[in-house]
C-alpha cells in the first residue's frame, strides 16, 4: 500500500499528477488503461508504472470532487477486491461524517 504520493519515485509521481490534472481539466479518460469503474461507484486510476489509486466521486456532499482513497501497486484480483472493500468502508465512514 502507498501511504503518500511522496513515497513514489519522482517519475511515478509525475504520472500520477499528470493523470489527476487531466481529470481536473478534461474529465476522466475514456481509456480503461488509465481510469476504470470497478463496481460500487469505485474507480481505479492507473499509471503505466503500476501505481493504482482507488477513488470515488463526492456525490451530493462534495459535488464536482473526486476523492482519492487507497494507493497501491498493480495488484492481483484478490488484492484489488480487498482494497476496493477498504475504500468502500472508508467512504461510508467519512461521507457519514460530512453529512
Amino acid at each position: 500500500m502507498i501511504s503518500d504520493i511522496k513515497d513514489l519515485i519522482e517519475e511515478e509521481q509525475k504520472r500520477v499528477f499528470s493523470l489527476i490534472n487531466r481529470i481536473l481539466n478534461h474529465g476522466p479518460p475514456n481509456n480503461e488503461k488509465k481510469f476504470r469503474h470497478i463496481g460500487d461507484q469505485i474507480y481505479e486510476l492507473k499509471t503505466s508504472g503500476g501505481t493504482r489509486i482507488l477513488c470515488f466521486y463526492g456525490g451530493e456532499n462534495l459535488p464536482n470532487s473526486l476523492i482519492l482513497a487507497q494507493g497501491f501497486y498493480k495488484p492481483k484480483n484478490k488484492i484489488l477486491m480487498r482494497q476496493k472493500n477498504r475504500t468502500m468502508k472508508w467512504r461510508e465512514a467519512n461521507i457519514e461524517v460530512i453529512q
